[in-house]
């Protein structure tokens, strides 16, 4: 039996010598990440993940209270819009978000998540959801 086995893993090291294992210097393959479909204020009421803006997004600023969660103010370069993403927070709940012209976009966590995110603007004066609250200054 143990011979056997040094059998198996002496032909497993020649395959690799050989070259038949998968070399360790092949280069990864990269998802790509969409490329963005917006800019500014083109990205008001848009969907944040389909408009390809999440990609090199930032937390900009964030609001927390232990009920509801965190609200993070995100910016995307890419887009040059900002977005709201509420996060450790309880399917069901509402993010409210006013947009810089005013606009109002609600959107509830989905059964089973605890994350959901807001339509973009070009700026965000401020967002709620429950006790957790942000204000732009």
């Amino acid at each position: 039996m143990r011979s056997k086995i040094m059998a198996v893993a002496a032909g497993v090291l020649t395959a690799a010598g050989l070259g038949l294992a998968p070399s360790a210097s092949a280069a990864p393959v990269e998802a790509q990440a969409p490329a963005a479909s917006c800019f500014g204020a083109e990205c008001n009421g848009l969907d944040p993940v389909a408009a390809g803006c999440v990609a090199d997004s930032t937390v900009q600023d964030f609001a927390y209270s232990e009920t509801d969660g965190v609200i993070e103010i995100r910016f995307s370069r890419t887009c040059g819009a900002e977005y709201a993403r509420l996060v450790y927070s309880r399917p069901g709940a509402r993010l409210q978000v006013t947009g810089g012209d005013g606009t109002v976009y609600t959107r509830t966590v989905p059964s089973g998540s605890t994350t959901v995110v807001s339509p973009m603007s070009s700026w965000i004066r401020n967002a709620v959801s429950g006790d957790t609250v942000y204000i732009s200054w």
